[in-house]
């Protein structure tokens, strides 16, 4: 290897730069400039979702542009993303509106407080002595985000993270029965009966939803929707156990508790 004299650098004999130097220091440039790019991409997507969030009603695409100051090709890009991941979701008219997967997000950071969530779920989990949940719309599932269990031998199904049918669990027809019509109607579809929409008029007149080894075999549920302040159903608050250890009518007489325990959350919202 070649070195330059500190004489010829000073008297002004060219510095030739390696070209494996020279390939590095070009391969450090264009990483850096991607991980501008991704920081310029993620701090949009946040200022996007903030807005969102922040919002009372669901907002136009070039409402957001106008908020952000962005292009509206970058707000379509964005706003496309975020779908395809749930964090938000079309209403199908040119608007855009939280999805279930900031819902989800929320309920997390809300589970973290002492005084919030997490303990009107332990809470019920005490007064009850079995398994307490809370869980969220996702499509045509719900999906589990806390759990509060008994200290018994065994764990009661399903662990944070899993979903279960929206039309056969407790948890969904909480939900489900307090939907918009028009939003209720599209997520049923095909799978729209008689039998259900008898089941969700008597989910909506007693306020709670019971499963008995429809979602699972071997569990039984019963469930009350969180309503936001528009009385949208956000979360439902579930209790669960065995089928052989609570019968239908045990299930109905903690309705109530299940009742009081979503109204405790929704008024934290």
């Amino acid at each position: 290897m070649h070195f330059l004299s500190r004489s010829a650098i000073l008297n002004g004999v060219p510095l030739k730069i390696p070209e494996n130097l020279a390939q590095t220091s070009s391969e450090a440039k264009i990483k850096m400039k991607t991980v501008d790019s991704s920081q310029n991409a993620i701090s949009k997507a946040l200022r996007m979702l903030s807005l969102l969030a922040q919002s009372h009603d669901p907002l136009r695409l070039g409402d957001i542009a106008d908020a952000t100051g962005m292009p509206k090709s970058s707000v379509h890009r964005i706003l496309t993303i975020l779908a395809d991941e749930s964090y938000i979701e079309p209403t199908g008219d040119g608007f855009y509106q939280p999805g279930n997967g900031l819902r989800v997000l929320a309920a997390g950071m809300e589970g973290h407080s002492g005084s919030g969530i997490e303990a009107t779920l332990t809470g019920l989990q005490r007064s009850t002595q079995h398994a307490v949940f809370l869980a969220v719309l996702s499509g045509e599932a719900v999906v589990y985000t806390h759990k509060v269990d008994p200290k018994l031998s065994y764990s009661i199904a399903p662990d944070v993270g899993s979903q279960l049918p929206l039309f056969t669990s407790a948890a969904g027809k909480a939900m489900l029965a307090f939907l918009p019509d028009d939003e209720r109607d599209h997520l049923i579809g095909d799978a729209a009966t008689r039998d259900l929409a008898d089941d969700l008029a008597r989910v909506r007149d007693a306020g709670f939803a019971i499963d008995h080894g429809g979602a699972d075999p071997s569990l039984c549920s019963v469930a009350a929707a969180v309503l936001d302040n528009n009385g949208y159903p956000v979360a439902a608050v579930c209790v669960s156990s065995l089928v052989f250890v609570l019968d239908p009518a045990e299930l109905a007489a903690m309705g109530r508790p299940v009742i009081d325990a979503a109204d405790e959350i929704s008024r934290r919202l």
